[in-house]
């Protein structure tokens, strides 16, 4: 039984590498359909299926700064936004797309000096020390973040997609009119497939039949809620994860804090990075939400479903005392996707 409840949204790097042989479970046939359906479905089918065309939120890198993008992320309620320059006759030349992870690795580097070490020391936080909200965007993506991905929505297949976004890649930027007097640029994410899969499900049932327990991630990286809330993001940021499991003093898992929470950042607020968690969420949140939870015996089919019914990229596994166990992020399942396609002759 799913164990659901209202969640915050969040993003993940981690992925947990999955072997071949966890593949084979399926059995060659079933393998060969997975893949012969990412091979036969475009980009194309996927924005056709999303529905109506989203208005792209952009940002000038040189002329936005990380404050402005955190409150365009909070206002928003989104996650990332493409990022761009103005080339010869004003023409908009696309450098790259910042993310919640990039500004968490960015604000890390920046406050956290002690992380400039060998060692990930717990800081001191000078609460005047906000001037790196001021700075350009563009510092953001200087210092390392996704590029635009190029896909063709009417020629490449889904499985191109997949595979990228198995990787390091969470998100795309594509032309998406087959209009080429009205052509448009789509963000297209790990979601988007995901909610594609999910409305083809009959097409892949030895996939959507997969119990969690054959490819969760082990061990997840928790933080007791009583500890300083700089603490807990300096730790996601050593561990590089995008998220971590808030737990009690008796290990159970309680919340769920994300690269996404520091879109409630600013100048004025800074210091409250130095108080406990609890403290954190409950002026961020107005509560403490426990997180989407499962077991290790759900299905993949039922998990994907509570991700997107829930509106977030993971899902912690729980024993029966709600200890986590592992995780899952729509990486991991991507994952999963692109390691059968590849064992398919």
């Amino acid at each position: 039984m799913l164990i659901s409840k209202s969640i915050e949204p969040s993003m993940d790097l981690e992925v947990t590498m999955v072997t071949p042989s966890q593949c084979l479970r399926f059995g060659e046939a079933q393998c060969r359909d997975v893949s012969g359906f990412f091979e036969e479905k475009v980009l194309r089918d996927v924005l056709e299926s999303r529905g109506n065309f989203k208005k792209l939120v952009e940002v000038r890198g040189s002329k936005t700064t990380v404050e402005d993008v955190l409150k365009l992320f909070e206002t928003h309620s989104i996650r990332a936004t493409p990022v761009y320059e103005l080339g010869p006759g004003g023409r908009k030349v696309y450098t790259g797309i910042v993310s919640v992870i990039d500004l968490l690795k960015f604000t890390t580097a920046e406050i956290f000096h002690s992380l400039h070490s060998d060692e990930c020391a717990p800081p001191n936080l000078d609460k005047d020390d906000t001037e790196f909200l001021k700075r350009p965007v563009s510092e953001v993506l200087a210092s390392g973040s996704d590029s635009v991905v190029a896909i063709h929505p009417e020629t490449d297949s889904l499985r191109a997609l997949v595979e990228a976004f198995s990787q390091h890649t969470l998100r795309a930027l594509v032309q998406s009119s087959t209009d080429k007097s009205a052509q448009r640029l789509q963000l297209v994410s790990q979601t988007d497939i995901m909610r594609f899969m999910l409305s083809h499900a009959s097409e892949l049932p030895s996939l959507m039949a997969t119990s969690v327990s054959t490819f969760f991630m082990p061990n997840p990286v928790v933080f007791d809620i009583s500890h300083r809330t700089v603490d807990a993001f300096v730790m996601m940021y050593c561990k590089k994860v995008g998220a971590i499991g808030v737990v009690d003093e008796c290990g159970i898992l309680i919340a769920n804090l994300s690269a996404s929470d520091l879109r409630f950042l600013r100048a004025g607020n800074i210091s409250d990075l130095q108080q406990p968690l609890a403290y954190f969420l409950f002026s961020t949140k107005g509560e403490v939400r426990a997180p989407l939870c499962c077991q290790p015996s759900d299905s993949l089919f039922d998990v994907i479903s509570a991700i997107l019914s829930h509106h977030v990229h993971r899902i912690w596994v729980v024993d029966a005392d709600r200890r986590p166990v592992g995780l899952v992020t729509l990486t991991d399942v991507l994952r999963l996707i692109s390691k059968s396609m590849s064992i398919v002759p």
